[in-house]
């Protein structure tokens, strides 16, 4: 008996990374990602709010002067309120956008004749450069040649000048930046409804 345990090979426990594998596995895909946000994002939000107490040019020598440069801004800088304003604007729009992604989403995800070329069309502005998009609302809102205007004139309606006005401009700008974003998130619900099985959309269909 004895002569056959001496015969066994040696059975090692396991180590460190078999034993905590399932553990340590996410949080060293996750270091990567982590740290690039840290150093990228985390740190320059925190030297920024930092800097903000600071009375400082650039090159002279930093003066401390707490929160000076937060109540000159609010109660000497009017273009602070119009900048503020154009931020809540810009909010609401983009909080819009995923309702009308869901919308376009539910529209286009059914099957038929041409209907893939008419996905590709709804999501080209996801796919184009921003400054493509920039250049297309330009052009399209010039007050001198543009596609709106001529399209007002053969309406017998008069011309606009929508990127001149003070109080349109900013809506221009934010539908220029809205119709990618609302293209993106029309992908997202379209991946998720293609892959709904359809023998349970036919069964809600039947339910009312």
């Amino acid at each position: 008996m004895s002569e056959q345990i001496l015969k066994r090979p040696y059975m090692h426990e396991p180590g460190f990374w078999r034993r905590n594998q399932r553990r340590l596995a996410p949080a060293l895909f996750l270091a990567p990602a982590v740290v690039m946000f840290t150093v990228f994002v985390i740190i320059p939000v925190i030297m920024s709010l930092r800097l903000s107490l600071y009375d400082w040019d650039g090159i002279n020598q930093a003066r401390f002067i707490g929160l000076g440069n937060y109540v000159e801004l609010v109660s000497e800088d009017p273009v602070f309120w119009t900048a503020l304003k154009n931020n809540i604007y810009w909010l609401i729009a983009f909080l819009v956008s995923p309702a009308l992604g869901l919308l376009l989403a539910l529209f286009l995800n059914q099957s038929g004749f041409g209907m893939r070329f008419v996905k590709s069309l709804y999501f080209m502005p996801f796919v184009i450069s921003q400054v493509v998009v920039g250049l297309m609302f330009s052009w399209f809102f010039n007050a001198e040649f543009g596609l709106l205007n001529h399209i007002l004139a053969f309406f017998s309606l008069p011309p606009v000048s929508l990127l001149e006005g003070e109080n349109t401009a900013t809506f221009v700008i934010i539908a220029a930046g809205l119709w990618p974003q609302v293209a993106y998130c029309m992908i997202l619900y379209l991946t998720g409804l293609t892959a709904i099985n359809p023998e349970l959309l036919e069964a809600a269909r039947m339910e009312g």
